[in-house]
């Protein structure tokens, strides 16, 4: 596995653990311990969080309304940035599950996996 995942992965799990430890409305223990109820509950929230990243990386492509002239992006950075921020929503919905940074590598490789195939047999 590549170690820069394998390191960003582990850096976000400490964060998600301050945040969480700083939080008044979150369980008051580390995100690997939370019990099927709490991870339910968080995910919701991640979720939410994640629907907003994406609006805000539509909203910084910009050429989301059929109906308007399209504009070319104008702000590379701001597309990068939000296109970050989405995988770190997805990093945190991944370890609020417990799955490790190679569970995720090796779920993403066997999904794209899959959809190879399917494309290949009339999906």
């Amino acid at each position: 596995m590549d170690s820069k995942f394998s390191a960003i992965y582990t850096k976000q799990e400490e964060y998600e653990n301050l945040i969480i430890f700083k939080s008044k409305s979150l369980p008051d223990k580390q995100l690997k311990d939370f019990d099927q109820k709490e991870k339910t509950a968080f995910s919701k929230e991640l979720a939410l969080l994640l629907h907003q990243e994406i609006s805000e990386f539509i909203n910084a492509v910009g050429n989301f309304k059929l109906h308007k002239t399209q504009k070319d992006v104008t702000d590379v950075k701001e597309v990068k940035e939000e296109i970050a921020d989405m995988l770190i929503f997805v990093l945190d919905m991944a370890l609020t599950h417990n799955m490790t940074a190679e569970e995720l590598l090796n779920e993403v490789i066997r999904k794209q996996d899959k959809n190879f195939v399917r494309q290949h047999t009339g999906y």
